[in-house]
């Protein structure tokens, strides 16, 4: 086990504290409830998780972990919180059988073959996925490489609709590739010797008949698997397909907590990329009556508010766009609230609110504007913290 002073102040908060409260410290494993701790997230008192449809998460070092349906996914990044997505890409992009539905055009000197992969995946770190069956090790290889013109590869299943998706696949090859909905491709890139994933927005569509794309130059070869066509602005984790689209449901993590008007509620996410929409850290509610919402909005910022009584006030924001780890809390003594992130204070505010009885984590309570992230450590206690606290517990 980590000494406390390994992890930083938030963690060393969950580690050192062991009294009244919640502290998951999904990072490291640490599930404890009012000093008691337990073996899994579903064990802790208070704690509802749902999930419907198998998914994936990928550890801090690359290597992606498959989890069954209902099963949170908890890697050493913490928890991966993602709305619900469907994947378009109608045929099996994990674990390929044939070339059923997949349509090569282009250069008549490109081949298109189904191809054992299995050791350029496990040094990319799909090997679980290997080992639990996920994939066979067999991916699809476009060879244009005696090619004078572009090889295109077309996938099975639409986008359906006019709205902002998301393409992605994992690659590896030589030469110059793209990939899109085949109105909207992205730029040619240099193809690399080893897996990677990569991931590109189509916005501005026009046919709701367009597919899944990829074009590659002539003299170039590419291996790809893990195709994925998605409703949104950001991607999302793999989602497995078997010959027609597949859904995989929000991550959905409730926690209730005691009536409390004195409290602190402190965290620390991952963001994986830009904000393009709301994405939200905690609800914390008492159904309509009262709301602590933290989020970060779709300009990059990292806001707090809290709602009662038909009022609405802000407890400040702070730029935090990008890819990055952001350390945040929020204590309230009685009326007043304060916000802070990052060792910063960012705001404060005087509300009269009821107590706040139930978190809904990485989503508003009704399930919309999900994290598409993951939660690294949380805490609630129930007493208020000064400024200074806050600010140490967060730098």
């Amino acid at each position: 086990m980590l000494a406390a002073q390994q992890l930083g102040p938030v963690a060393a908060a969950l580690r050192g504290a062991g009294g009244p409260g919640v502290r998951l410290g999904f990072a490291e494993g640490l599930m404890e409830r009012d000093g008691r701790r337990h073996a899994t997230l579903d064990a802790v008192p208070g704690v509802t998780f749902g999930r419907v449809g198998a998914g994936l998460a990928q550890e801090a070092d690359g290597r992606w972990r498959p989890f069954a349906t209902g099963r949170p996914r908890i890697t050493g990044r913490g928890l991966l919180i993602e709305g619900q997505r469907t994947n378009k890409v109608a045929c099996r992009n994990a674990a390929p059988v044939d070339l059923t539905g997949v349509v090569r055009t282009g250069d008549a000197a490109a081949t298109l073959a189904l191809v054992d992969d299995t050791a350029a995946l496990r040094a990319a770190g799909l090997g679980e996925l290997i080992d639990a069956g996920v994939t066979t090790g067999r991916v699809l290889y476009l060879d244009n490489r005696a090619g004078t013109a572009l090889a295109q590869v077309r996938l099975p299943g639409p986008v359906g609709d006019l709205t902002d998706h998301a393409v992605s696949l994992v690659w590896r090859g030589g030469g110059q590739g793209r990939f899109g909905t085949t109105q909207t491709f992205g730029s040619y890139e240099a193809l690399e010797g080893g897996y990677v994933r990569r991931a590109k927005i189509a916005n501005g569509l026009t046919q709701a008949t367009r597919v899944f794309g990829l074009d590659i130059q002539a003299g170039a070869e590419v291996w790809f698997i893990l195709m994925q066509m998605e409703d949104g602005a950001r991607a999302t984790s793999p989602i497995v397909t078997a010959d027609a689209a597949a859904t995989r449901g929000t991550d959905a993590l409730t926690l209730a907590l005691p009536s409390a008007t004195e409290m602190c509620v402190s965290g620390e996410v991952e963001f994986t990329g830009d904000a393009v929409a709301d994405q939200t850290l905690i609800d914390l509610h008492d159904d309509d009556a009262g709301r602590l919402i933290v989020r970060r909005l779709p300009d990059g910022r990292l806001a707090a508010e809290v709602r009662a009584g038909g009022v609405t006030a802000s407890l400040g924001s702070v730029a935090r766009a990008g890819a990055r780890v952001v350390r945040w809390a929020v204590s309230r003594a009685g009326s007043g609230w304060t916000f802070v992130a990052d060792g910063v204070l960012v705001g404060t505010a005087s509300v009269a609110a009821p107590a706040l009885k139930a978190c809904r984590i990485g989503a508003l309570r009704g399930g919309s504007a999900p994290l598409d992230g993951y939660v690294r450590r949380l805490a609630f206690e129930p007493a208020a913290r000064t400024i200074e606290e806050l600010r140490e517990r967060t730098a």
